[in-house]
């Protein structure tokens, strides 16, 4: 019996950990939070490979510049490199995240898109320092591997649903485990 407590606790663990400052909201992933205010819009990253949702907290006129500086600011291992280009026309050059590297070199680029609710995007015709956000807004980067591949709107990360086969064996393995502890009293 104590083995099985101890197996249970392990499990336990291993599961929180995983989940650390990742929030469900619905069915969406988020991975981080900044920022203070009654307001709130969302940043989707998109590598193709990895994707992350995060959330903005804001009083008052913000652009999309000012929640990615600070996001980047104010949660823990995300790095967004930006490059300014005048006249609000500021776009990311590079995203990091752990376990996403790096991502976003010469030749490659972030395609910018715009929702209202995270699931119908546009392609952005502004810079992210002429983007000015709404309460409820959504802005989407999505990683474009060479300007000769056509740019897709981002993924936003949800909350897996287990196949029903995977259910069935995870039930059976714990089962087992189970039986097998008992049996060795």
């Amino acid at each position: 019996m104590r083995i099985s407590r101890i197996l249970l606790a392990a499990t336990a663990a291993v599961a929180a950990m995983s989940l650390v400052n990742r929030v469900y909201a619905g069915d969406v992933l988020f991975s981080g939070s900044a920022g203070n205010g009654a307001n709130t819009s969302y940043l989707v990253i998109d590598s193709g490979t990895y994707n992350f949702a995060f959330t903005y907290h804001y009083d008052g006129a913000k652009t999309a510049a000012d929640m990615l500086t600070d996001l980047d600011a104010g949660v823990p291992g995300l790095d967004i490199g930006l490059s300014d280009y005048g006249g609000g026309s500021i776009f990311v050059d590079t995203f990091a995240y752990p376990p996403m590297p790096v991502t976003g070199t010469f030749g490659t680029y972030w395609s910018y898109w715009l929702s209202d609710d995270g699931a119908a995007w546009n392609y952005s015709q502004v810079g992210a320092g002429q983007r000015v956000l709404s309460d409820g807004s959504w802005d989407g980067w999505s990683f474009v591997p060479s300007f000769t591949t056509d740019a897709v709107a981002p993924r936003v990360p949800t909350n897996p649903v287990p196949e029903p086969s995977s259910v069935v064996a995870l039930l059976s393995v714990g089962t087992g485990v189970i039986a097998m502890l008992r049996k060795r009293g």
